[in-house]
């Protein structure tokens, strides 16, 4: 069975199932079988988009020059990184690749191309981030990161949990 055309139909709750129709004449394969259910499917969705938006956010802010796909174990790498220097204990590449769950040699490549960009520095055997990472217009960016993560809070609402209305 070909697939005609799609159309998102809502449900209960804004969720959306995408109906399939056959063309005429279609005899059918098992790659036209309808997709499996999804658990709390809008409400995961609606926090995957707000994970990739963050990302989006924080690769336009530190790498504009890059696309997502080109820099985004990169930015990986660099946030036990900040986290570690935010605390006051930089971290070595060990250190960093067991948080990561990443070959130690992956983990010093990425390491040297965030060296190289000019956001960490290696002091010793530890890294460390550098004032690059204070940019300008910080507050707009933590803004809209906030925002995000409320929406993303909002979505999950039905588990209990509550919006706290960040005021930065």
């Amino acid at each position: 069975m070909a697939i005609n055309k799609s159309r998102k139909v809502p449900l209960a709750r804004r969720e959306f199932r995408v109906e399939m129709q056959q063309r005429d004449g279609d005899s059918g394969s098992a790659d036209d079988r309808p997709m499996c259910p999804i658990q709390y499917g809008s409400q995961r969705a609606a926090h995957a988009h707000t994970i990739l938006s963050i990302l989006r956010v924080f690769r336009s802010t530190y790498y504009p020059q890059h696309r997502l796909s080109d820099v985004i174990e990169n930015m990986y790498v660099a946030l036990p990184v900040f986290i570690a220097h935010v605390a006051g204990r930089p971290a070595t590449a060990s250190q960093i690749a067991r948080t990561l769950e990443m070959p130690r040699n992956t983990a010093v490549r990425k390491l040297d191309w965030l060296i190289r960009k000019g956001y960490i520095t290696r002091r010793g055997t530890k890294y460390c981030m550098t004032d690059k990472v204070n940019l300008s217009g910080l507050e707009q960016v933590m803004r809209m990161q906030a925002r995000l993560c409320e929406a993303s809070v909002k979505n999950l609402s039905i588990f209990g949990y509550s919006v706290l209305t960040l005021h930065l």
